[in-house]
């Protein structure tokens, strides 16, 4: 997976614990890298400086990518909603980015210790370089 932006990112360090959360595998298991959690554990690595692949003068909207992060979404951007069919929705906007099996998929609540360096982008997607889970709760 990797995060994308199409404005230029700016990169923040937490001064205080900022809420996030991430959808993985029951059991804790990362989508597209397949990384094990264990809930209250801080992790941290590396985060990659972003990659500017494009630039368009007319609109200064640039198209830029961080592969090396660990990603989450703000939960005061993105909402999760179920659905009829046992599925879940992540929205954001009144737009759906992603439709989840509620059989093999979970929320999991955390966040960004006081200290993270991150980026957050226009739809409210996170890369950092720590994070913590906290709580998984069924949607």
């Amino acid at each position: 997976m990797c995060w994308e932006s199409i404005h230029t990112p700016i990169l923040s360090i937490a001064e205080e614990r900022v809420p996030i959360f991430k959808i993985t595998h029951k059991g804790l298991i990362s989508y597209y890298q397949n990384f094990q959690y264990e809930l209250n554990k801080e992790y941290s690595m590396k985060l990659e400086s972003p990659i500017i692949e494009s630039y368009n003068s007319s609109t200064s909207l640039i198209h830029c990518r961080i592969f090396k992060g660990f990603h989450s979404y703000s939960p005061q951007k993105i909402k999760i909603f179920p659905t009829y069919i046992n599925e879940f929705m992540v929205i954001v906007n009144h737009t759906v980015l992603e439709v989840y099996d509620n059989d093999t998929t979970i929320k999991v609540d955390g966040y960004l210790p006081i200290g993270t360096k991150y980026y957050i982008n226009e739809l409210g997607e996170i890369v950092s370089d720590k994070i913590v889970l906290t709580k998984t709760e069924r949607v």
